[in-house]
């Protein structure tokens, strides 16, 4: 009958090395860096704008926000249901503001 041999195989005790902490340090960097990129992108293509008054009832109510998609109408029309967000300005014209 045959037998196996062991001593064929290498001792695994004296290859064995401390765990090293570069790996982890690297997955820990790797993740991140996603997040940044991913944060960068988001970012750029939306916005989230809060809702001010009650203007929008009953689509929208008062302190409700919306996440708003920056490229929509750079790539396309403005279709019959959409809510359009528009800016204020900072300083009005002059023809905005009523005078007393």
């Amino acid at each position: 009958m045959d037998y196996y041999q062991p001593e064929l195989l290498p001792d695994i005790n004296q290859h064995e090395k401390p765990p090293s902490v570069f790996p982890l340090l690297r997955d820990m960097l790797e993740t991140l860096l996603l997040a940044v990129v991913l944060y960068i992108i988001i970012q750029t293509l939306t916005t989230r704008i809060k809702v001010e008054s009650i203007s929008m009832k009953p689509t929208l109510w008062e302190n409700d926000y919306v996440v708003v998609n920056k490229l929509a109408y750079k790539l396309g029309k403005p279709q019959r249901g959409d809510v359009i967000v528009f800016k204020y300005p900072q300083t009005p014209p002059r023809s905005l503001i009523s005078s007393a």
